[in-house]
């Protein structure tokens, strides 16, 4: 059983489209970041509506 801290490798093949590969991977990338952003919008909304209401 592995170590959480290990990671398994293999070896790296050269076959396949890598032009498609990394088009695929920068849409992933895109989509990931777009939804943080959108979380941490959401929180400074709420942390500001809280201070407000807290100062009031």
């Amino acid at each position: 059983m592995p170590y959480l801290y290990q990671l398994e490798t293999q070896s790296a093949m050269s076959k396949g489209d890598r032009k498609q590969a990394v088009q695929n991977s920068i849409s992933t990338y895109d989509k990931g970041v777009t939804l943080l952003m959108w979380a941490a919008t959401l929180m400074g909304v709420l942390i500001e509506k809280n201070v407000t209401i807290l100062r009031s």
